[in-house]
């Protein structure tokens, strides 16, 4: 088959330069980002709820205990429900992660405060679930805009 002179070949389309290095990256630093919003949500969560339930006074040592523990009980529960890869998460199923994740580390934290011996009251406890579920779907809802 003859072949068409060169100024009727149409060129190969250009290559991405970019790595899958890149991507990666870029994934993981929203990874770390959304970690870090979690770790704020539910220490927001937990003072805001103190403050509700018990206005300004001050905050006992068994309770520091327990703000200290649960950032770090909450990130490895949303990490261990694979929250911090949104990419991979339609809308519904993040939303039913996130509910489930933060239920699941609100009774990791009372637990956490019972082995820390802290004298937690339940309403305190609900109203940290209430306030640390909606804190997330907010913080959730706005990495998705």
């Amino acid at each position: 088959m003859p072949q068409a002179p060169n100024e009727y070949r149409t060129a190969a389309p250009p290559q991405m330069v970019r790595s899958r290095g890149s991507a990666r990256s870029r994934y993981r630093t929203v990874g770390l980002a959304l970690a870090s919003s979690d770790a704020l949500c539910v220490l927001a969560a937990l003072l805001l709820a103190y403050v509700v339930r018990f206005g300004s006074t001050p905050i006992p040592m068994s309770f520091v205990a327990v703000i200290a523990a649960a950032p770090v009980i909450w990130v490895a529960v949303f990490h261990a429900f694979q929250l911090h890869q949104p990419q991979e998460l339609t809308p519904a199923e993040e939303f039913r992660r996130t509910i489930a994740a933060s239920s699941v580390g609100m009774v990791l934290i009372m637990m956490a405060s019972y082995w820390s011996r802290a004298e937690l009251s339940r309403a305190w406890i609900g109203l940290t679930w209430v306030l640390v579920i909606l804190l997330e779907l907010a913080a959730r809802r706005l990495w998705r805009w």
